[in-house]
């Protein structure tokens, strides 16, 4: 018989010398480490050839369900005993749900003790033997939830599957156990269902899961959700317990959708997964009702906010709620949003075939999310072609050509504007020495300043100089004007333009 390694998470001292006791004397058992919390033995539980568990019921630290949950998650290769003071039908079903194998009781007998170790420590190494690996060769579990109905949890989680099956073997299994409809959107008749496995859940093995899964034409598996309402009641959290845990074997990734409901099953899922994904909608009411789903998962320990990851489904920039208001208001880490673009899903969901979603802002923003969750590998940064050297030599021209444009179309226009005011000076200063002129030969006849102002005046045209003034000396006029501009002046930038004329008064005046 092989040696059987145990650990212990137990704060009575009491207890402890009784363990150490009974350890001591069983046959090839060895006690690789004991303490109040899991924290406290963190070397032993990370020896791979640990086979048991034990936890005792009353813990102060922590509920012990949750930290054989946990150990389940963490540590599917290794049994857990839940040592307790006395038994009944109670505490055997929250074992069974936590995902326990079995209860140890107090007082500890030798022979007691030693079966139920040797019984566990058996089951354990024949697991790593038949799995062939260690826990971290095991395969992810994802489970995405809506923030409420109508989220888009379903369509995203599809979606993962197909972007993550390219790479990997998926599973995407339907939670939403009493209004499922993955079969549909993964365009899959099964014949069975999670009900199928539920029922066989302590005798369950990789033939079981290989007659209910469907391979779907987007190449991934689907296990469909109960097709009556009343069959969910069959699905126990033990029994999904059980299920997922032979899901991590047979596939890389299991992506489970849970919808917006939740039941002692779904809570266990959201506890065991790896990943946890919350879909909310850009508006205040689905906002709210994410705020009320983490704050419950947390009193329930299911799962603390900062582990789950929010996606911000249908997001527009016309919307008033915006991802960062989300980020802030949930205080949950904002993996990704998904743009309102439904006119690339609805042949998908008119069809129910998910394949028909093309490239485009949907499959990018899940593409974003399967890299953020570290499903898939980033894309790898590619080193420059000769063809993208030669387009991005052509952009630069492309980037030159757009900046040189509007400056010679700019200097184009000024000269033609500098040609226009010259050709307005030229034909101003012809217009002014025209009007000197009659203004010297009104004023040598009249010898009145305002009648040669308006000799000037009606000598030039109406554009030209506007008002003339107009000034008499002993033998000639001055007349001046101003030149007008194509650019609206004033003041001291404005030209002006004078022409003089001789005159001689007539007799007589």
């Amino acid at each position: 018989m092989s040696r059987t390694v145990v650990a212990a998470i137990i704060e009575d001292p009491d207890l402890r010398s009784a363990l150490q006791s009974v350890a001591s004397e069983a046959v090839e058992v060895e006690l690789a480490g004991m303490g109040a919390s899991a924290a406290e033995i963190g070397t032993a539980l990370e020896d791979p050839e640990l086979d048991v568990v034990l936890v005792h019921t009353e813990l102060r630290q922590e509920r012990w369900s949750s930290v054989v949950r946990r150990l389940q998650r963490e540590r599917p290769f290794v049994g857990v005993l839940v040592v307790a003071p006395e038994s009944d039908a109670t505490l055997l079903s929250s074992v069974m749900e936590a995902g326990a194998r079995g209860v140890l009781l107090q007082p500890l007998s030798l022979d007691e003790f030693q079966a139920r170790v040797d019984g566990v420590g058996q089951w354990a190494q024949g697991l790593r033997q038949f799995s062939g690996g260690s826990a971290e060769e095991r395969g992810q579990v994802v489970a995405v939830a809506g923030a409420r109905g109508g989220a888009g949890a379903s369509t995203i989680a599809t979606l993962l599957a197909h972007e993550c099956s390219r790479t990997q073997t998926v599973c995407l299994v339907d939670v939403d156990l009493r209004k499922g409809s993955i079969s549909y959107l993964a365009d899959v008749k099964p014949r069975r269902n999670l009900t199928d496995l539920a029922v066989v859940a302590t005798e369950l093995t990789g033939r079981n899961v290989r007659e209910v899964a469907v391979d779907a034409e987007a190449g991934f598996a689907v296990i469909a959700a109960p097709t009556e309402v009343e069959q969910a009641d069959d699905i126990s959290a033990s029994a999904m317990t059980q299920v997922l845990h032979q899901l991590r074997f047979q596939f890389d990734l299991v992506i489970l959708d849970v919808g917006s409901t939740l039941e002692s099953a779904q809570a266990v899922a959201l506890e065991i997964a790896d990943h946890a994904v919350l879909v909310v909608n850009p508006d205040v009411a689905s906002v709210n009702a994410a705020r009320q789903v983490l704050t419950t998962w947390e009193r329930l320990a299911i799962r603390p906010p900062a582990s789950v990851s929010v996606v911000l489904n249908r997001a527009d920039r016309r919307r008033e709620v915006q991802a960062p208001l989300v980020d802030r208001v949930l205080g949950s880490t904002l993996t990704t949003s998904l743009p309102d673009a439904f006119d690339q899903l609805e042949p998908a969901h008119n069809t129910g075939n998910i394949t028909l979603v093309k490239a485009g802002t949907v499959r990018s923003g899940v593409t974003a999310l399967a890299r953020g969750l570290e499903l898939v590998a980033a894309a790898p940064a590619q080193r420059p072609t000769r063809q993208s050297r030669r387009h991005g030599r052509r952009s630069r021209e492309a980037g030159q050509a757009a900046v040189e444009t509007p400056v010679a179309v700019a200097l184009f226009l000024v000269g033609i504007m500098m040609g226009i005011q010259v050709l307005f000076a030229a034909t101003c200063l012809v217009f002014t020495r025209h009007a000197a002129t009659e203004a010297a030969r009104e004023y040598s006849v009249s010898g009145s300043v305002s009648a040669g102002q308006r000799a000037a005046q009606d000598a030039l045209p109406g554009w030209a100089g506007g008002s003339p003034t107009f000034s008499a000396s002993a033998s000639r006029v001055t007349v001046s004007t101003t030149v007008p501009t194509v650019v609206p002046l004033k003041g001291d930038w404005r030209m002006r333009l004078s022409q003089t004329a001789s005159y001689t008064a007539e007799k007589g005046r």
